[in-house]
C-alpha cells in the first residue's frame, strides 16, 4: 500500500479490536475463562495504532484507548483475580511483553492475596465442635 492510500480496512480492523477490548473491559469479573483475551486485544490495539501512525488521523482512537485503559486500571485487581494470579503471571512469562506494555504488569502494584495456611486450617477444623 502506498503512503497516499487511505488504510480503510486497517481502520475497520482497529475499530473491531477496540470494540472487543471495550467489551472485555466493561465485563471484567464476568469474562470467565476468556478473561486473558483482554490482554491480547490490548496488545493488538496498541500494535495496530502504532502501524497506522502517520497514515490516518488517530486522535479519537487513541482517546478511546486511553479512556478504556483508565477503566482497566480501576478494575485491575478484579481482572487479575478473574484470570488468577498464577495464570496471569504464566501468561506474561509466555508472552514476554516489553515493559511498555504495562497491562501485562498490573500485578506489580498490587499485593497478592495470601494463600490459606494449611496447618492453620487443619487446626481450626480440629478445634471445631
Amino acid at each position: 500500500m502506498s503512503s497516499n492510500e487511505w488504510p480503510g480496512e486497517e481502520i475497520e480492523y482497529l475499530e473491531e479490536i477496540l470494540q472487543e477490548y471495550e467489551k472485555y473491559v466493561e465485563n471484567i469479573g464476568e469474562n470467565g475463562l476468556a478473561a486473558p483475551l483482554l490482554l491480547y486485544y490490548r496488545d493488538e490495539a496498541q500494535e495496530t495504532l502504532m502501524d497506522l501512525q502517520g497514515r490516518a488521523p488517530l486522535e479519537s482512537y487513541w482517546a478511546q484507548l486511553v479512556a478504556l485503559d483508565q477503566k482497566l486500571q480501576e478494575k485491575k485487581e478484579n481482572l487479575i483475580a478473574e484470570i488468577g494470579w498464577n495464570h496471569y503471571k504464566t501468561q506474561r512469562e509466555a508472552k514476554k511483553p516489553p515493559k511498555a506494555y504495562w497491562w501485562w504488569y498490573l500485578d506489580s502494584t498490587l499485593k497478592e492475596p495470601e494463600k490459606p495456611n494449611p496447618v492453620k486450617s487443619w487446626w481450626s477444623w480440629l478445634r471445631t465442635p
